[in-house]
């Protein structure tokens, strides 16, 4: 379960902040004692295991906004979703966390997400919230399950990042070809574009990745 587990890294950004990186250790670490006991610990490993995955969606609704903000700021009007400043102009993953865990799913619509993934990641979510944040007496019975449930989710969304990651690899291979060198650009905005390792391996990126590893 540990090492299927580890496969969330492939869905976080491979630059982060401080404060980003120290968190998502703290998850990690809280993850990994829980999951070590395998009799009463890993059923409940299933908590810090869900955020991260929901800091993975976080990730993937701020590049939406990067991306898309007219029809960001669309989708709060027509659903009349409750926002702030914060929210309608997120500048930190951090922002994100401040909506509501389904209104924010929904947004993953802006890239065409099926409605039918959307509502298993809300079922997710649901049993998450129903079954384990309140002391109710639920105990995940298979959380190794779980967690597959969780990485075939984002495996899922990932496929409809791929847009968007060629739309960046287009400007930056276009910048980078006017005398940028791959190390000089990936210093300079490799941390603003929250790119992750599962990004890197779709479509123009992939050659992207090439130039900044210099097989290029």
């Amino acid at each position: 379960m540990y090492e299927d587990a580890q496969e969330i890294f492939d869905f976080l950004p491979l630059n982060k902040t401080t404060l980003e990186e120290e968190y998502i250790n703290h998850l990690w670490n809280a993850f990994t004692t829980l999951v070590v006991n395998e009799n009463t610990g890993s059923s409940f490993s299933i908590m810090p295991f869900h955020l991260l995955f929901m800091l993975c969606l976080q990730y993937k609704i701020l590049r939406i906004y990067k991306e898309k903000r007219n029809k960001y700021k669309l989708a709060f009007t027509i659903s009349q979703i409750r926002e702030n400043e914060q929210v309608s102009k997120p500048s930190s993953v951090f922002d994100i966390a401040l909506l509501r865990e389904r209104a924010m799913i929904d947004l993953l619509s802006l890239i065409q997400v099926k409605p039918d993934l959307i509502k298993n990641i809300k079922e997710l979510v649901d049993n998450r919230n129903d079954r384990l944040a309140h002391a109710k007496g639920g105990i995940e019975q298979n959380p190794e399950k779980k967690i597959n449930e969780y990485l075939n989710l984002l495996k899922q969304i990932q496929e409809y990042m791929l847009p968007l990651n060629d739309r960046v690899a287009k400007r930056w291979l276009k910048e980078m070809g006017k005398g940028w060198s791959g190390k000089e650009y990936m210093e300079t905005h490799f941390v603003e574009e929250y790119l992750c390792s599962a990004d890197m391996r779709q479509g123009k990126l992939i050659e992207l990745d090439k130039r900044l590893n210099g097989e290029i």
